[in-house]
């Protein structure tokens, strides 16, 4: 997203890996508290009293991630949590005297963060409604004559190819690869988020509702030692403590629920209908409705899971460096900076273009069924 928001110039300092204009940081009146979003209020501040601000695509940083679930669970919440808050701080970017200077794309950015803040909340509810419908022994797609259906048969179509392309072209910047995973974990991430946002803001506290409290990446320790081939705890706890501790019994509670529910509504599409047009009728018009999100659904609700059952293994942080024998200064080997693909990697490429040879296969059958 940082190379689309510099072209706008309206980049934020984000991670470890910034430099800041001393003079800058003293006309905002120093580093802001009272969010959990430092690098976002700061961003906010800079462009709020006219300074500018800019993302450098080159890699000449590279600072240390969470390598854990639960430390990626509470980084990327927190994250959430602290984009909101300071879009409150800050009457979101759209008048205040903080925020006087800030350019047009510079206030619609903030909107559109904050409202993606939102939005997280009804995705979940969202990719629900999919299997609710089909239990329900409703369809995915309401027509009213067959010239109808193969009309928005093909503007699905036109849809898939046009997303496709897109994403081709605005992942350019940051990799495919990478901008597909974070597609994925957008989904699978959605009820912590929405559960992170409810809590902070929506609940008071006599319900439930609690603030976030701040805690540095590095210093979120695991339960499980997951990434570890050492120490890794037995599959067993491993399940137990991401099922039950972390609150991915939500993910395989929906996962199998949306399984049953296709095997169900294809079952009965083909035993409770006659001919043969009809069964392939209502199979169309359910659970194979293109683009099938659902399959994307169940794919992204397993991400953990699939994580928790084989995790990587990570070498010991010295096995990734390159230390100076008498300086001792340590840079990361240029073999770790490169990015690695294994057959893990090419699983969700192959469920995509697997879809858009289907979609791609209806939208031709549309001109002669």
């Amino acid at each position: 997203m940082e190379p689309t928001k510099d072209a706008n110039g309206v980049a934020w300092c984000t991670g470890s890996g910034y430099a800041i204009r001393r003079t800058a940081l003293e006309a905002v009146g120093g580093w802001p508290v009272g969010s959990l979003e430092e690098g976002v209020y700061t961003s906010s501040l800079l462009l709020g009293f006219g300074w500018e601000t800019a993302y450098c695509h080159e890699p000449l940083q590279f600072g240390i991630v969470p390598d854990t679930l639960v430390g990626h669970l509470k980084q990327r919440t927190r994250w959430t949590v602290g984009t909101f808050q300071t879009a409150i701080k800050l009457n979101f970017c759209l008048y205040g005297r903080l925020v006087r200077r800030m350019s047009v794309c510079a206030r619609l950015s903030a909107t559109v963060s904050a409202m993606d803040v939102l939005f997280k909340i009804f995705l979940p509810i969202a990719l629900s409604s999919i299997p609710v419908v089909l239990i329900s022994g409703g369809q995915l797609v309401a027509f009213t004559s067959y010239t109808q259906l193969r009309w928005k048969t093909r503007l699905c179509f036109a849809s898939l190819i046009l997303r496709r392309l897109n994403e081709y072209i605005s992942f350019i910047p940051s990799g495919y690869r990478l901008a597909h995973r974070d597609t994925v974990a957008q989904i699978w991430m959605a009820p912590f988020h929405g559960l992170a946002v409810i809590r902070g803001f929506l609940l008071p506290s006599r319900l439930g509702g609690q603030a976030m409290g701040f805690s540095s990446s590095g210093s979120i320790k695991s339960m499980i030692n997951e990434r570890d081939p050492k120490s890794r705890a037995p599959l067993f706890r491993r399940l137990k403590t991401v099922l039950w501790d972390y609150g991915l019994w939500v993910h395989l509670s929906y996962a199998v629920f949306l399984l049953l529910v296709i095997l169900h509504s294809t079952f009965h599409g083909i035993i409770s209908n006659g001919d043969f047009h009809a069964r392939l009728m209502y199979l169309f018009t359910h659970a194979f409705w293109p683009p099938m999100l659902w399959l994307l659904a169940l794919t992204a609700s397993l991400t953990p899971i699939r994580y928790a059952i084989c995790p990587p293994d990570m070498p010991d942080r010295e096995e990734l460096l390159d230390r100076h024998s008498k300086a001792g200064i340590a840079r990361p080997m240029e073999h770790w900076k490169k990015k690695r693909y294994s057959k893990k990697t090419f699983w969700l490429e192959l469920q995509l273009s697997g879809i858009t040879l289907y979609v791609t296969a209806i939208f031709l059958g549309s001109f002669f069924v």
